[in-house]
């Protein structure tokens, strides 16, 4: 669908965003600079949605699941090895694949976004059970997937002060209780996708006012707070801004074959901006927004030219 893909290189931007702008929207206030890198925290939290929506879609087995494990891994490693390869000209660091892959799934290494891949894997295999679930007994996954969305709301919303494990203590590696609920999020948003998805005038202009409102209300909270903008996933009003966002790309957007060869690149985007960035800083320093405005829309689109170029490519290929 046209709404998944956009939903993917809007997700893919938003990293950009919050990578190339962290140190410089330190200061709360209502810079636009700030505004744009606390909008832009919908990135990680709906790159799960949008997986968890796509999981099992067209076919589902034990071998499907394993396929894409396995696949992804592939392609991180390949990754690794790339970029071992280019520190040692660059940077004369002779560093060890097999360690700094292992090293990225707690957020270190030569790639240290590769946290996001492992902790994929991870929904997808724990998704394995529950989508038979799902099969089997729709009402127990709809009860399991209130359960976790309650739970999530309310312990990050501050109403409670349980302490659950793998859920939002340490690194954002270790936060896979809270992407899991993300992930089914996004298993239960298909099965209800007739409902949310109308060809309505009325209803999609009341859907883009409800956007408009609370995108200003959860900037003006959250932008002045003087939190992280990962501290706001799971919040009551990030949820309601978030799931209209949703809504609001499937939609608005019908599919684009184009957009759709974009979607498939936002992983090689991802695994390719950030080595870049910490490279590009030593010489182009972010000290403006429109400074970063460059930055980011220069990393998407190199990222998505090394995609295009390489797809086909032997051995890059396997990386693509």
């Amino acid at each position: 669908m046209g709404g998944v893909d956009l939903l993917k290189i809007l997700s893919c931007i938003g990293v950009l965003a919050y990578h190339v702008l962290d140190d410089f929207c330190l200061a709360p206030g209502h810079d636009p600079s700030r505004v744009a890198y606390f909008l832009a925290s919908f990135c990680v939290p709906m790159f799960f949605t949008a997986s968890g929506f796509t999981f099992g879609r067209n076919s589902f087995s034990r071998e499907y699941v394993e396929k894409k494990i396995v696949g992804i891994l592939k392609k991180l490693f390949g990754w690794v090895i790339f970029w071992c390869v280019v520190f040692v000209f660059i940077y004369g660091l002779k560093t060890n694949p097999f360690i700094d892959f292992i090293d990225g799934s707690f957020g270190g290494g030569v790639l240290p976004v590769s946290w996001f891949i492992f902790t994929l894997c991870l929904c997808w295999l724990f998704g394995y059970p529950v989508f038979i679930l799902h099969e089997k007994h729709r009402p127990s996954f709809y009860i399991l997937t209130v359960v976790l969305l309650e739970v999530m709301v309310l312990k990050r919303s501050g109403a409670v002060s349980w302490n659950i494990p793998f859920y939002d203590a340490g690194t954002q590696a270790a936060w896979f209780g809270l992407y899991f609920t993300f992930f089914i999020t996004g298993m239960f948003l298909r099965d209800i996708s007739q409902l949310i998805v109308r060809n309505n005038a009325s209803y999609k202009i009341l859907l883009a006012l409800a956007l408009a409102v609370m995108s200003y209300v959860y900037a003006r909270i959250s932008a002045f707070s003087g939190l992280w903008p990962n501290q706001f996933y799971g919040h009551w009003i990030y949820m309601i801004w978030f799931i209209l966002i949703f809504v609001c790309a499937m939609n608005f957007c019908p599919y684009s074959r184009y957009m759709h060869v974009a979607s498939k690149g936002t992983l090689a985007v991802y695994l390719w901006h950030l080595p870049v960035l910490l490279y590009a800083v030593r010489f182009f320093p972010v000290t403006s927004g429109s400074i970063g405005t460059f930055m980011i829309m220069a990393l998407f689109v190199s990222g998505e030219i090394f995609y295009l170029l390489f797809r086909n490519y032997p051995l890059f290929r396997k990386m693509l």
